[in-house]
């Protein structure tokens, strides 16, 4: 992607999620084939191995979605106060990552 694109943004599961790390043990995971969720350094390292700069991360969706409207409406207000939590918010459910090609490409 870095090869032909200017600017690069993925969204990947957080291992940290202890959600992710259950996942990754049940049947329907095993059945789904090669799933992987990542740590933030190795996405950064990556982009960096690809030629990207200007690198920026972010922590999202630390709520799983529920169809009761007024739980979901308490999620959605909450989840940028989780996101400012020291320590919690290095648990979100993914991660979003973005760079950009240097000048000297």
């Amino acid at each position: 992607m870095a090869r032909v694109s200017q600017r690069v943004c993925c969204v990947e599961p957080n291992i940290l999620n202890p959600r992710q790390l259950y996942y990754l043990q049940t049947e329907l995971a095993k059945m789904a084939g090669d799933i992987k969720a990542f740590y933030l350094s190795d996405l950064i390292k990556d982009f960096k191995d690809a030629g990207l700069d200007n690198i920026q991360f972010k922590r999202i969706n630390y709520i799983y979605p529920v169809k009761n409207k007024s739980v979901l409406n308490l999620m959605i207000n909450g989840e940028p106060i989780l996101q400012k939590v020291p320590i919690v918010n290095l648990f979100s459910a993914s991660l979003v990552v973005c760079g950009q090609r240097g000048s000297d490409y």
